[in-house]
């Protein structure tokens, strides 16, 4: 038989859970939350990373229609230049 103590933040939770209360071991220490707080957290990390992907396609757009008015203008200076050569 192995037995195993663990120390833990909150640890008044422990004795007494409610309905939804997890304990979580975050790489350091161990404490006890609430689901509800932890999809809270994740939501939280989720619509910061939408936004940041959200943002790069804008910039990403941005960055194709600059390319395409360049090409188009380069397409025109061809164009002029070799109108220009045929004369």
């Amino acid at each position: 038989m192995v037995k195993v103590g663990l120390t833990i933040k909150n640890g008044s939770k422990v004795f007494k859970p409610k309905k939804g209360d997890m304990i979580i071991f975050d790489g350091k220490d161990w404490y006890v939350t609430t689901k509800d707080d932890i999809f809270a957290e994740y939501q939280e990390k989720v619509n910061a990373k939408l936004q940041e992907v959200q943002r790069e396609l804008q910039e990403l757009r941005q960055y194709k229609g600059e390319v395409a008015s360049q090409i188009a203008k380069m397409g025109t200076l061809i164009k002029d230049f070799i109108k220009s050569q045929g004369e």
